[in-house]
């Protein structure tokens, strides 16, 4: 990093500064993040999935006749739109609930570190929203 490049730290009493890299002067930077609620509480979307999920799975033609050699056993699928809800809702896409956004925490820059820094391998998970399927991979950042 060159030293014209603006620099960010905490100062003594834990506030976030700005320290301009000419001039040297500080101005106190506030990041701040809104207080986004759900819009849908999560109870409520899980409850709508799992109808919606039952529907699919009937579509499929899953919930035919128990009699019939080429369907399933409508007891094995009773709970899949139930499971299914639920991992949507608190694992799959628990992240676009607001208030599971991540905390963003500085820390102060105490050895004056100027170089580059590289963070290799951080693993990511997502969902095309075209298909609806997931893709992982992973993600190098340098800054």
């Amino acid at each position: 990093m060159s030293n014209t490049q603006p620099r960010f730290f905490l100062n003594e009493k834990e506030k976030n500064y700005y320290q301009h890299p000419k001039t040297q002067s500080r101005e106190v930077i506030t990041i701040k993040v809104p207080d986004c609620k759900p819009q849908i509480p999560d109870p409520q979307k899980e409850k709508e999935i799992e109808k919606l999920f039952r529907g699919i799975i009937k579509s499929m033609g899953l919930f035919q006749d128990p009699n019939s050699a080429h369907s399933y056993n409508v007891s094995d699928l009773d709970g899949t739109p139930r499971r299914v809800a639920k991992m949507f809702v608190r694992e799959i896409f628990s992240g676009l609930n607001p208030q599971n956004r991540p905390e963003i925490s500085l820390f102060p820059n105490t050895y004056q570190y100027d170089n580059m820094i590289l963070v290799k391998d951080i693993s990511f998970s997502s969902h095309c929203e075209h298909h609806f399927v997931p893709f992982i991979g992973k993600a190098h950042l340098a800054y």
